[in-house]
C-alpha cells in the first residue's frame, strides 16, 4: 500500500494516547490530543484507549470441595496508564485481553 504525503499527519483524540513506532520500535509517547506529525514510511502510530476498559473472559467451571462444579463468570475493568510499558508487555489490547483472561480463569480454577 502506497502512502501519500498527507500520511505525515495523524490525530490523537481526547480518549486516546499513542505510541509512535520508528521502524517498529517505540520512539515516543503522545498523550496530548490534537494533530501530530510523523515521518511517512518510517513511522507508524499505535493508539491506546485512555478510558476505563472492560475485560470479560469466558465463563469457567470451578470444582468445589464436595466435587460439585459451579460456573464462574469473572468481570474486570482496567485502564492503560503507561502506554509504553503496556506496548512492551503485550503490544495490543487484544493480546492483553487474551493473556490476562486466561490468567484470570486459571486463578479462578485454583
Amino acid at each position: 500500500m502506497l502512502r501519500s504525503a498527507n500520511s505525515a499527519l495523524f490525530t490523537v483524540h481526547q480518549t486516546q494516547q499513542a505510541i509512535v513506532l520508528y521502524f517498529g520500535k517505540p520512539d515516543r509517547v503522545i498523550t496530548d490530543p490534537g494533530l501530530h506529525v510523523q515521518i511517512p514510511f518510517a513511522e507508524d502510530v499505535q493508539y491506546f484507549d485512555t478510558r476505563i476498559l472492560d475485560l470479560d473472559p469466558p465463563e469457567v467451571q470451578v470444582p468445589l470441595v464436595d466435587k460439585k462444579r459451579i460456573n464462574v463468570d469473572a468481570y474486570m475493568r482496567y485502564q492503560i496508564v503507561d502506554p509504553l510499558l503496556f506496548f512492551q508487555a503485550v503490544t495490543t489490547e487484544a493480546n492483553f485481553q487474551d493473556r490476562f483472561g486466561r490468567l484470570v480463569n486459571s486463578s479462578l480454577q485454583q
